[in-house]
């Protein structure tokens, strides 16, 4: 399979890139300016579409309807080759040939493995989309821990309960998730220079 790597636009050398093995995701930015984000969108409707249509795909197949089954596949084959996974859009290619030549034998018998595969590339590209969106979100977490740092040093309360307030919409690890309710603890309670070195010990440098 094909794996290649790319990162948001914009940012520089050290972030953790998209992986997606079976998918040219360099080739799709190149094309695409580097619109990561917009990627990332178009991959996740794909993954939509493909697992709406593997259960119209199978239903076709197994009554024999070669018409439909052909169109289904040829759609399924184009929305592969826009994400650049050429690598199923060609076994879909071939898949599709087949339909058109009649062949229902080779259909019933390898349709199977053919929506296995666009399963396994389904778990891959969503496995990939959440470990980019882990990744914003801990780059986030690293900058507002920053600015949470700074605020409770300046005692500007204010700022410090919006920031606690932001990471509880935020997909955090749990050891994160349990560093900061331990800060929302102390500044409930006013301990302002423990919720400082609760946040050193788990962040102990500014970004």
């Amino acid at each position: 399979m094909v794996q290649t790597v790319a990162t948001d636009e914009g940012e520089g050398a050290g972030k953790t890139p998209l992986r997606i093995p079976g998918v040219n995701v360099e080739a799709w930015l190149k094309n695409a300016g580097g619109a990561l984000a917009l990627y990332l969108d178009v991959l996740a409707i794909f993954c939509r579409h493909a697992e709406e249509k593997s259960a119209e795909i199978l239903e076709a197949a197994e009554k024999g309807d070669l018409r439909r089954y052909t169109i289904l596949v040829h759609g399924i084959k184009g929305a592969a080759r826009a994400i650049n996974a050429d690598a199923f859009a060609a076994r879909a290619q071939e898949m599709e040939q087949a339909g058109d030549n009649g062949e229902l034998s080779t259909v019933k018998e390898k349709t199977g493995g053919l929506l296995a595969d666009l399963g396994a590339l389904i778990g891959e590209i969503r496995a990939g989309i959440n470990a980019r969106a882990e990744e914003k979100n801990a780059g986030d977490v690293d900058l507002r821990i920053g600015e949470l740092k700074k605020a409770l040093r300046a005692t500007d309360i204010t700022t410090v309960n919006v920031l606690l307030a932001r990471y509880a919409t935020m997909s955090l690890d749990a050891e994160s998730r349990n560093a900061v309710t331990e800060v929302d603890r102390h500044v409930l309670y006013g301990e302002y220079e423990e919720a400082i070195k609760t946040l050193e010990r788990f962040w102990p440098r500014d970004p």
